[in-house]
């Protein structure tokens, strides 16, 4: 036997192992990403800028065909930072100058990896590396003038599929284990460290930058948005790999050059202050990751509910609910909404007081159920979209679950719900988790459907 055919056969017998025994990581580990706030350390207009985020979520697993999954994350309003509701400590205007900080939105700024196991390659081997995903983003920060929502979309979405192209080769189809299989944990670890920050190069080059972004311009009249910096984010979910931090200029854009970072670090605990930089302007992010690893004995008496509508308002007559399900049976159900809602609003939600000694493993499910108004013989039954949703437990600072979308659901009267499954915290799972949710295109990182 060839020693190419040896080493399919062993890491064929590895994966017949793995799907076979359990692991000691716990079930519905999430790891949480938040831009928490901007500050303009250096502003590229006269008059201010009006900074945001748009980002590409991601997920792949080493090895596995399918397993790769994008989500877009793009909302607006783009100039937020003009909005009364979102000036606190900034004043009269409608930009940021140099100076001064504003708290990012949370249906701008945040990201959830759901159901993530996190292995030890020290002490796993193979076995562990074979398990392994890739979490990550791709966060650009732009500068808001004229340049019209959709134009963004429509470049956000070929930026998507170039990386979920650069994700299907470089992680799905990935032969990095191959040559590996004599245990040396080091070398499992430099393997996928380095095929980490191999991605993110590819992903950047992938875009073809000059030229796709380029195309911010298509549709403006004047002005345009400008990009102001490029991170790439990845989260090997792997303990024991080192952080790889390097930065690039990318040349030939619009308005100067811009800086892509590449950060590569294992899932964990941090804030920081990252650095957006490019077409003469410099912000500066304090961003957050949370790895969530609670037991399902942790105490979750309290939930609390944001809810951002979307294009569909919620017509006078109709009501949206939050509902959870707890293992016993019991229903809880708290009222969110009602009456006429506009769209794109961010200003609603609620708290749900769950019995006393409530656990994260006494909830079974969370809803969200749209009771619409039946209308009229003109305008018939109401419609309600929801962009994005938290729930948030542990003194509302930790996501129990979160979705967003562009919709995330679209609500008619033959599909009231949007609901979150929870599987035990406290019982082992399958080394190779099974799907545990369809959703929609929209949410497929997130969990919901």
């Amino acid at each position: 036997m060839s020693p190419l055919h040896r080493s399919l056969s062993v890491l064929g017998a590895a994966w017949l192992v793995l799907a076979a025994v359990t692991a000691d990581a716990l079930a519905g580990e999430n790891i949480n990403l938040r831009l928490e706030s901007v500050e303009v350390r250096q502003q590229r207009e006269r008059d201010g800028d009006r900074p945001y985020f748009v980002m590409l979520q991601f997920r792949s697993r080493i090895a596995t065909a399918g397993s790769t999954e994008v989500r877009m994350l793009d909302f607006e309003p783009h100039d937020w930072v003009s909005k009364p509701e979102y000036r606190a400590g900034l004043g009269a205007g409608e930009h940021m100058r140099t100076g001064q900080r504003a708290a990012i939105p949370w249906w701008m700024g945040e990201l959830q990896w759901r159901d993530v196991n996190v292995v030890d390659i020290a002490s796993g081997g193979l076995a562990a590396a074979a398990q392994t995903e890739l979490l990550g983003a791709v966060i650009l920060s732009l500068d808001n003038n004229n340049t019209p929502p959709h134009v963004i979309r429509e470049v956000l979405e070929r930026a998507r599929r170039i990386v979920h192209d650069v994700l299907v080769d470089q992680v799905e189809r990935s032969r990095a284990l191959v040559p590996l299989l004599n245990g040396n944990t080091a070398q499992l670890q430099a393997a996928i460290a380095a095929r980490a920050t191999q991605t993110a190069r590819r992903i950047v080059s992938g875009f073809d930058v000059a030229r796709l972004l380029f195309q911010l311009t298509v549709g403006s009249t004047f002005n345009p948005d400008q990009v102001t910096g490029v991170h790439v984010l990845l989260m090997p979910t792997a303990t024991g790999l080192a952080t790889t931090d390097v930065s690039q200029q990318l040349s030939g854009l619009p308005a100067g050059p811009v800086t892509a970072r590449f950060y590569s670090v294992p899932p964990g605990d941090r804030r920081e202050t990252w650095t957006f930089a490019g077409s003469g302007a410099r912000y500066q992010v304090v961003a957050r990751i949370d790895r969530d690893n609670n037991t399902g004995l942790t105490r979750a008496e309290r939930l609390q509910v944001r809810v951002r509508t979307g294009e569909d308002d919620l017509r006078r007559g109709s009501r949206v609910t939050a509902e959870v399900q707890l293992r016993n049976g019991r229903l809880v159900s708290v009222p969110l909404m009602a009456g006429a809602v506009p769209n794109r609003d961010a200003r609603h939600g609620g708290m749900i007081t769950l019995p006393a000694g409530t656990r994260l493993d006494d909830i079974a499910t969370f809803r969200i159920r749209f009771h619409a108004d039946g209308g009229g013989f003109t305008t018939g039954p109401d419609k309600w979209k929801m962009d994005a949703i938290q729930v948030l437990y542990g003194g509302e600072r930790l996501l129990m679950a979160a979705g967003a979308g562009r919709e995330l659901k679209l609500f008619t009267q033959r599909q009231s719900t949007w609901e979150v499954s929870f599987e035990p915290r406290g019982a082992p799972h399958l080394a190779i988790p099974p799907i545990r949710f369809k959703p929609s295109h929209a949410d497929a990182l997130t969990g919901g459907r």
